[in-house]
C-alpha cells in the first residue's frame, strides 16, 4: 500500500470510544469480520456484478439490519456469504469511515472446505501479510484493519477487561483502608 493509500485512509478512519452509535446518529453500520488461517488472512473477490469494490480482495461483511445486533449482523452475513456461520466470532474493535460504523470481527478457520461462496464473490485466496500489501487489487482499508487486528493481538496480553480493571481498584481501595486502619490504631494510645 502506498504512501498516499495509508495517508487517505488514516484521513478518512478513526477510531472510536465505546459510547453510544445510536446517539453520533452515522449514515450507516456495518460488521465485517477477518479470517485467519495458518498465519494467513482469506479474503474474498468481490464479483463484477456488485456495485461496490467490483474485482478488489477484501473481508466478508455487510450492513447491519434494523434490530440486528452487530454479531447478530456478522453471523448472518457469514452465513450468506460464505455459507458457514462460526462459534468462535471475537470482536476486535470499531470504526467511522465515509460516516459508516464498522464493527471488526475476526475468526480462525482451519478448514476451508466449510466455504461455499454465494453470488457476492468470484473467488477467495490466503494471502500473507506482504502479499496483501503488495497486490493492488485489495480493498485499501484491508490492510489497515489487518495491521490493527496485529497490534491488538500482540498487546492482547496487557489488556485488561472492565472487570479486571474493577477488581484492580477495588484491590487498591481495600489496600489503602487498610493501611490507614493500622495507621489509626498505632496512634490510638496518644489519643487521651
Amino acid at each position: 500500500m502506498s504512501l498516499e493509500n495509508i495517508n487517505g485512509v488514516i484521513n478518512q478512519v478513526k477510531h472510536i470510544n465505546e459510547s453510544s452509535e445510536k446517539e453520533r446518529g452515522y449514515k450507516d453500520e456495518c460488521s465485517l469480520t477477518l479470517i485467519s488461517n495458518n498465519n494467513k488472512y482469506l479474503l474474498f473477490l468481490r464479483s463484477k456484478n456488485n456495485s461496490t469494490y467490483q474485482n478488489k480482495y477484501g473481508l466478508i461483511g455487510g450492513g447491519i439490519e434494523k434490530g440486528e445486533s452487530p454479531l447478530e449482523a456478522m453471523k448472518r452475513e457469514c452465513s450468506e456469504e460464505i455459507s458457514f456461520v462460526p462459534n468462535n466470532l471475537e470482536y476486535i474493535t470499531k470504526y467511522i469511515y465515509d460516516d459508516t460504523l464498522i464493527y471488526l470481527y475476526h475468526f480462525d478457520l482451519p478448514d476451508l472446505s466449510y466455504i461455499k461462496l454465494n453470488n457476492e464473490h468470484d473467488n477467495y485466496k490466503l494471502f500473507t501479510y506482504d502479499e496483501i500489501d503488495s497486490t493492488p487489487n485489495v480493498i485499501k482499508t484491508t490492510l489497515m484493519f489487518i495491521d490493527d487486528y496485529e497490534n491488538l493481538k500482540n498487546t492482547k496480553t496487557e489488556k485488561m477487561t472492565l472487570n479486571e480493571i474493577k477488581n484492580l481498584i477495588k484491590e487498591i481501595i481495600k489496600e489503602e483502608k487498610n493501611k490507614k486502619t493500622k495507621i489509626d490504631k498505632k496512634y490510638t494510645h496518644f489519643a487521651i
